[in-house]
């Protein structure tokens, strides 16, 4: 059975709240451990969902599975922003239509960092739906909107992290941003949490080709341009919504 971490004080949520499926919200709250695997299991230690990382792509990339392995949600982090974003989409698509929210936090992750989280109906993202807070010994709270109430908090406890999810609340989009606010932490300071086996590798040589590619994409825009100057706008207009990497 895995370790108890402390319950929050705060008085849950009166309606579901489901970002990704209502079949993850519960009545009672709910204890779940991320290990070094990447596998997500209850307090009985039953395996609930299990991250697939994707090979190396000009994109950090994860999928996380259901029990069963059906692919249901990517975590997706984009680059070229002038902040920290993550997008989740459904299932494998990366498409406008399938985007779920987005997280966006420090350009370097730091304690005390707030990650704003906003759903995807939320264009100005002027005030964010959700947010997570980075608390002292690596853990983190998660937060409705800018108000005080605690969704779910995180806490590490040896190799794995310990979430309690409170009622009513999607566990599937709880997972989701603590695998974001991981995989930040694990790129800026390398010694934190899940997956530290894997992000690393993950991320040096992410960073490898995005240096190269941007080298490349600019020797290759001047050409263009200097052969051509319709060619950027071209291949901007004929871009793949399967693609899509605008801020909102």
């Amino acid at each position: 059975m895995a370790n108890p971490i402390p319950h929050s004080s705060s008085t849950p949520l009166a309606n579901p709240v489901s970002i990704i499926n209502p079949d993850f919200c519960v009545s009672d709250s709910i204890d779940l451990a991320i290990d070094g695997d990447l596998v997500v299991r209850d307090d009985d230690g039953n395996m609930v969902f299990k991250v697939k990382p994707a090979s190396v792509t000009l994109h950090d990339r994860q999928v996380l599975l259901d029990a069963a392995g059906n692919h249901f949600v990517t975590l997706r982090k984009k680059l070229m922003t002038t902040h920290d974003r993550w997008q989740v989409f459904r299932g494998e698509s990366s498409k406008r239509s399938d985007l779920l929210f987005s997280v966006k936090g420090s350009p370097m992750f730091r304690q005390n960092t707030k990650l704003g989280v906003f759903l995807k109906n939320n264009k100005t993202e002027e005030i964010c739906d959700f947010r997570v807070v980075a608390e002292e010994s690596w853990s983190c709270v998660i937060y409705d909107g800018e108000s005080t109430t605690i969704i779910a908090r995180m806490h590490k406890i040896g190799d794995n992290l310990k979430v309690r999810v409170q009622p009513n609340i999607d566990y599937a989009f709880v997972i989701a941003l603590i695998l974001i606010f991981d995989a930040m932490n694990t790129k800026s300071s390398s010694c934190f949490g899940v997956g530290n086996n894997v992000y690393p590798a993950i991320h040096a040589t992410t960073d490898i080709i995005n240096t190269a590619t941007n080298v490349a994409g600019v020797a290759n825009s001047y050409a263009y341009a200097t052969t051509n100057n319709n060619a950027v706008t071209d291949t901007y207009a004929n871009a793949d919504d399967a693609d899509f990497d605008s801020d909102f």
